[in-house]
């Protein structure tokens, strides 16, 4: 889709807006725009990077360096918002990352407004040209920062840049590292996202100093829309595919010839119900994604009679997460589904949508799903019938309700591993209701509850054996508990406490549908210590 630049040229304002997972990123994607004949973009970069000798590279080579916060210095806002309304009426593209930070788990994280805030008031106060965002998704086979990655996690903080980090970092450039796959998602028009916010806008003047009273909504709709596009143009990598398959299995070990099924399933899935029409597929089959992860060195291959045995090392393992989370909103729906089936022998579809439905609305803001709640039904209903096609599940003469495969078959394994993709993402959010009802409607702040819930996922994880950092991620709690006060499943009293009704309880009877008792009691047992 790199076509779709070349389209734009330089006869729009190009506002690049990729996802955030290297250092790499700013380096391919100035490349990418100068060998297709674009200039490359000024980059805002933070102002952790202007370092000895390498700060006055970068510059040179098109960055300008920020602070991460404005807050408290007003002269310095003021100047900043002119310098770039300067470059947006100059027609200079730019490019930065509304994430704000890399990704130290591989998902999209939340983005932050503040660029795309100045973004929209340079352009009201000084529009000179259609501005578009241009959303791009990066897909590593193999990161460069992987192990420090999973180091700042467990320790829960990030390590400050330095020049001897990057020295000592030059070494890695001798390993292998595969292929980067780029791929550009749906331009946004900036005036597209105005007029459907605030219709009159055109007809109002602005200066640097306005804020409209639209403007919080329509920075909210804008970056809402970029990290979905971002999704939407997702690459499925032969490590990112391999990952999401073997992390679901038990100990991250498959016999070879059934891990293969399983890498085949997946593949056809994403072709049979595409996510969407930007998403690419590797190139290879089965066989080549397993090619590919030897020649990385990222598999352990144990020979066996009965056939070889492909898995991940422990410490592999945990790394492998990152990628495995780069396309896990691909197959959320699938996995949906089939946390349907783990309890329940057979299930009405009209059931299967309605718990689905319940926990969508959560599940789509973490990870940033395309489809509206409206069009939710259509799309369950399409990856029933792909299901069925495959033998995951079996539908009844009457077309209302769906069975499962008798256990132990092929088919049975393949809908219990499928369903291991979401499964830690509803284990965390029960963590957070069960803690809500521990402690009672009106007893504990947000920030007490982020740092328990927090807490207790890594108890947990250390007793199961969880090996995914993003599982006990302060972040995606904060994120979850947001969602719940914004659909007002949970409010603060004047003193800043949640409080909650007795619809709450109905998550405990709708969670026995979808998680074990297993994992239930494991939950209520670490959150009542």
């Amino acid at each position: 889709h790199v076509d779709d630049l070349v389209a734009l040229g330089n006869l729009l304002e190009r506002i690049h807006v990729p996802c955030h997972r290297s250092h790499i990123d700013y380096l391919l994607l100035s490349y990418i725009l100068y060998v297709n004949g674009l200039v490359p973009p000024h980059i805002a970069a933070g102002i952790n990077l202007n370092l000895p000798i390498v700060g006055p590279i970068l510059r040179r080579g098109g960055a300008f360096f920020m602070r991460r916060q404005f807050r408290g210095n007003k002269l310095y806002s003021t100047v900043f918002n002119r310098y770039l309304a300067t470059i947006l009426a100059n027609g200079v593209s730019i490019e930065y990352f509304i994430e704000g930070t890399r990704s130290r788990t591989g998902r999209l994280l939340r983005p932050r407004p503040g660029m795309l805030s100045m973004t929209v008031r340079g352009y009201l106060a000084a529009s000179k040209r259609p501005v578009v965002f241009v959303p791009v998704y990066f897909g590593y086979q193999k990161l460069i920062e992987g192990r420090s990655y999973i180091g700042e996690l467990v320790r829960g903080g990030k390590r400050k840049e330095s020049l001897g980090g990057i020295f000592r970092s030059l070494g890695a450039l001798r390993k292998k590292f595969g292929k980067v796959y780029v791929n550009v998602g749906e331009p946004i028009f900036l005036h597209d996202v105005l007029n459907a916010t605030a219709p009159d806008w055109r007809e109002l003047e602005y200066d640097d100093n306005d804020r409209p009273r639209w403007l919080p909504q329509a920075v909210d709709t804008l970056a809402l829309d970029i990290q979905t596009n971002i999704n939407d143009a997702a690459a499925v990598t032969p490590m990112s595919l391999l990952s999401l398959v073997l992390l679901s299995s038990p100990k991250h070990a498959m016999v070879e010839s059934e891990l293969l099924h399983h890498l085949d399933l997946y593949l056809a899935i994403a072709r049979e119900a595409p996510y969407s029409d930007r998403v690419t597929l590797p190139d290879v089959d089965s066989h080549g994604v397993l090619a590919v992860a030897d020649k990385l060195e990222l598999i352990e291959r144990r020979p066996h009679p009965l056939g070889d045995i492909i898995s991940f090392s422990p410490a592999n393992a945990v790394m492998m997460t990152y990628f495995r989370n780069n396309i896990l909103h691909l197959y959320a729906l699938p996995s949906m589904i089939a946390c349907c089936f783990m309890n329940n022998r057979r299930m009405e579809v009209d059931k299967i949508v309605q718990l689905g439905r319940m926990v969508y609305r959560y599940v789509r803001n973490e990870l940033f799903l395309r489809w509206e709640v409206e069009e939710f039904e259509a799309a369950v209903r399409q990856m029933l019938q792909v299901f069925a096609g495959h033998g995951l599940l079996t539908l009844s003469e009457d077309g209302t309700t769906y069975q499962r495969p008798p256990a132990g078959t092929r088919e049975a394994v393949q809908l219990s591993v499928m369903a291991k993709g979401l499964l830690q993402t509803l284990e965390r959010y029960y963590m957070t209701f069960a803690l809500l009802v521990k402690h009672g409607s009106g007893t504990i702040s947000q920030a007490d509850l982020e740092n328990l819930c927090r807490l207790m996922a890594q108890r947990m994880s250390m007793l199961h054996e969880l090996n995914a950092p993003e599982f006990f991620s302060k972040d995606l709690f904060r994120g979850f508990i947001d969602q719940l006060r914004e659909s007002e499943v949970v409010w603060a009293d004047d003193n800043g406490l949640l409080c909650f009704g007795d619809s709450i309880n109905q998550v405990g009877v709708d969670a026995r549908l979808v998680l074990g008792d297993q994992i239930r009691h494991s939950i209520l047992q670490v959150t009542h210590m």
